[in-house]
């Protein structure tokens, strides 16, 4: 099995370009939620990678509220009662 750890050696100056890019596209929004939903779920250990998902559920969760998580195939992998249970439980931790 192999593991990614690519999220532990992102430079903050490209962390926030990330950060900009979704904020200012509102087209990626709801998909780059939705990835980060699904990578952080599989995986919180990345700093980068969490920094940059809790920023965007932070701003964006109301669009996986809306919709739920989709996956590439276009079918819902977390349903928005699903999303609403796993952001309530991210506030106690």
């Amino acid at each position: 099995m192999t593991t990614i750890q690519a999220g532990n050696f992102v430079r903050e100056e490209i962390l926030s370009a990330f950060i900009r890019l979704v904020a200012h596209t509102p087209e990626l929004q709801a998909y780059t939620a939705s990835k980060l939903y699904l990578a952080l779920k599989s995986d919180i250990s990345q700093e980068s990678l969490t920094l940059a998902a809790t920023w965007i559920l932070g701003e964006y969760s109301d669009v996986l509220l809306e919709g739920g998580v989709v996956d590439d195939d276009h079918t819902t992998v977390v349903s928005a009662n699903g999303v609403k249970f796993c952001l309530r439980l991210s506030f106690f931790y």
